[in-house]
Formats: structure tokens, sequence, C-alpha cells
């Protein structure tokens, strides 16, 4: 969706919001590229590689907004939560522990869209909806992520 811009007041409460929205995603996209560093082949990659992608893609297309308003997008950002590699102990109960990291990671993106979503700005509002949506399908695809984790450790 491209939306049509004209200089004002409201630009700039929108870049602010998206540039909130791509810090979101971008910190996703740091935490999923750490965690698939820590993870063996015990957790579906592929999905978790594109999670990353949607995430990446996501704030791609707000950075391209934020530029459309003539506004200098969020480009940097860390990981949602100081992440550091799971010890030696069970490599199951570790990758539990990344998938937790990573469920709590989507549900702070989630939060983050639906506080952007209560804006009444319409130019916020039309492009923030869609998003919206697609987060909630990375997030639901994490959540059963971890539940094939537990029930794999309670076989």
């Amino acid at each position: 969706m491209q939306l049509i811009y004209s200089q004002g007041p409201s630009d700039n409460r929108a870049s602010a919001k998206f540039n909130k929205l791509i810090r979101a995603e971008l910190q996703a996209v740091e935490l999923y590229i750490r965690s698939l560093k820590t993870l063996d082949s015990g957790v579906d990659r592929a999905l978790m590689v594109s999670i990353l992608h949607c995430h990446q893609q996501r704030a791609d297309m707000l950075a391209g907004e934020v530029r459309r308003m003539d506004a200098k997008p969020f480009q940097t950002a860390v990981a949602w939560q100081p992440f550091t590699e799971v010890g030696d102990g069970d490599p199951l109960l570790s990758e539990l522990h990344v998938m937790s990291i990573l469920e709590d990671g989507e549900e702070q993106t989630s939060r983050i869209y639906r506080n952007v979503l209560r804006d009444t700005d319409f130019i916020v509002q039309a492009l923030t909806r869609d998003l919206y949506r697609k987060q909630e399908v990375t997030h639901a695809s994490i959540i059963d992520l971890k539940k094939q984790l537990v029930r794999r450790a309670c076989g």
C-alpha cells in the first residue's frame, strides 16, 4: 500500500509512529539472527528464517513510507532483550528458553502495533492495520513452534 503525503504536522506524527514500528521490527530481525545461531536443527529453521524475512520486509516497507514523508527512518536496533547464548545444559531446555524469548519479543512487537493502531491519523491507521495482521501471523507461528518443542520435551 502506497500512500500520498502532504507535508505538515501530521507527517511528523506519522513518521514518528512508523519509526517506533521500524525499531520493533529491526529488533525482531536482530533477535532471530541471534536465535538461529543458537538453535539446533530440531527447530523448524526454514520457518524461523521466513519469520525473520517477514520482519525485515515490514521494516523496509515502513522505512520507505518514512522516506516518502521526507523524514529519516530508524536504522539500527539491538535484540528485544539482552540475548545471551544459552549455556551448556540440556539442549531442549535451551531451545525452549530461546523460543520463550522469541515469543515474548513477538508479544512486545504486537503490543507496539496495537498502541500505534489507536492513533486517529488516517495515514497511520491505513498502513498499520495491514502490517499488524502480518505481525499476528508471525506471532502465532512462534507460539506454534514453541508448542512443538514442549510436546517433544514431554514426549
